[in-house]
């Protein structure tokens, strides 16, 4: 007895390469600077014409002592004056260690933001992979539930007798492209994306499938009893993904 059978459209889902862009760090702020001989220098100066003063008191050669009270004002004002830019720059330094944490932890929010990303494009790939590849058992279901995915492959799908071997590792669709580090300065936060995108290169617990149609002949190697089950395994899912008039 015939037996007509029309294979049902088949939806299989695809996975498509992307590239994804992972955008250099801001720039870090200026780093305050302070020199000490712009203090050191007009603080020696003040001091020495105090004691000059001091000393042309002490002599008697110095007349009228409004006039060097009036000095020794001036000359306080003075070495106040010059404790000014240090303070200024104990707050330019502290507000600098501010907007380089801010950077730090901004850049590493992004760099997170990624990951997650990434760690859900893997999901998918496996799952994907796990979708149109399967094991025994979803075979196994296929044939007992008489479900629309018997016979699914035809030879113009790029997937024709491929068959599914076990789980290993793949290259990942999404392609990480990490910035590069400006000649020999080295920046952590560079080097963070960049482990980022090393992390990220391939996807374990990914389908290996064996391309019979590509490799027209193919040989197993190992233990018998190992050998046998791979056997078994490979001719079932060809007998349940493929019309036996497409594969005999």
């Amino acid at each position: 007895m015939n037996v007509l059978y029309q294979r049902s459209p088949r939806i299989k889902p695809m996975i498509r390469e992307e590239e994804m862009e992972i955008l250099r760090p801001p720039n870090e702020p200026n780093k305050p600077s302070f020199s000490l001989i712009s203090i050191v220098l007009p603080v020696t100066m003040t001091l020495f014409s105090i004691g000059f003063y001091i000393y042309m008191n002490l002599t008697g050669k110095m007349g009228n002592g409004n006039y060097m009270m009036f000095q020794m004002v001036s000359v306080m004002m003075m070495l106040t004056s010059y404790t000014i830019p240090f303070f200024v720059y104990l707050g330019n330094k502290k507000k600098y260690k501010q907007q380089l944490a801010e950077r730090v932890r901004m850049y590493n929010a992004e760099l997170e933001k990624h990951k997650e990303e990434l760690i859900a494009g893997q999901k998918e790939q496996v799952d994907v992979l796990y979708d149109i590849h399967g094991d025994p058992d979803v075979c196994f279901h296929i044939v007992k539930n008489r479900m629309s995915s018997l016979w699914e492959r035809s030879p113009e799908d790029k997937d024709f007798l491929q068959t599914r071997v076990g789980i290993g590792s793949l290259p990942f669709y999404v392609k990480v492209k990490s910035p590069r580090a400006d000649g020999y300065v080295k920046d952590p936060l560079i080097e963070s994306a960049q482990n980022l995108a090393e992390q990220f290169k391939t996807v374990q617990g990914s389908s290996i499938t064996l391309p019979l149609f590509q490799a027209k002949v193919i040989g197993m190697v190992g233990d018998r009893e190992a050998v046998m089950n791979a056997l078994r395994v490979t001719l079932i899912q060809i007998a349940v993904r493929h019309s036996p008039d497409e594969v005999s």
